[in-house]
């Protein structure tokens, strides 16, 4: 026996409920994709920061703060940092000339993460913006080049 009553309606606003809520799922899904990636390239930019400040040696403290953050920037790809959001930190000795920094350098920075949907933030309690922060601390080699 055949159905008599057609509602075409009724699947169409199925449609528009079902798929606004996929919709807005697959959102947060790519946002959290994104904060996950800025955060993985970020530690690896740290990272690759501190392994330059150990391996050379800087007579300059300017110049050492310069090199390490073209070194975070250079592998910083696609990640929104700034030069002055990069921190440099090492135990200084001012009596070793040849290298202030004897026994360990700090790098470490923190950038502004704007997700795409607005309550991802929201949900995380950060207000509007998440902090993604990155700190390497690594020992100093004996061994270094002269830069």
């Amino acid at each position: 026996m055949k159905n008599s009553a057609h509602n075409p309606g009724q699947s169409l606003v199925e449609f528009s409920l079902t798929i606004s809520l996929f919709l807005l799922i697959v959102l947060v899904f790519i946002d959290l994709g994104r904060a996950i990636y800025y955060y993985s390239a970020l530690n690896n930019a740290i990272r690759e920061g501190a392994r330059q400040a150990t391996v050379s040696r800087y007579t300059n403290a300017s110049l050492r703060q310069t090199k390490i953050r073209e070194t975070v920037l250079a592998y910083a790809i696609s990640v929104p940092l700034a030069a002055n959001d990069i921190s440099v930190y090492c135990d200084q000795n001012p009596s070793n000339l040849d290298n202030p920094c004897t026994n360990y350098v700090t790098v470490a920075a923190q950038v502004r993460f704007a997700p795409v949907t607005f309550f991802l933030a929201q949900i995380v309690g950060s207000g509007n913006m998440l902090s993604l922060n990155a700190e390497s601390t690594m020992q100093m080699t004996p061994y270094g080049k002269y830069e």
